[in-house]
């Protein structure tokens, strides 16, 4: 996370709908990413069983 886009103008526009859109689907994404990882790994070591 860099430390200028925290406290410069991007949150400034944190306000905005594309701001939390962009915020949102940001956060879908790294919270998904790990999910999917998990569930692959689950399957292939079922697979493998």
């Amino acid at each position: 996370m860099d430390v200028n886009l925290l406290s410069g103008s991007g949150f400034k526009q944190a306000g905005s709908p594309l701001m939390k859109m962009e915020l949102v689907l940001s956060v879908l994404i790294a919270g998904s990413l790990p999910a999917f990882f998990l569930c692959f790994t689950n399957l292939s070591f079922l697979f493998y069983l």
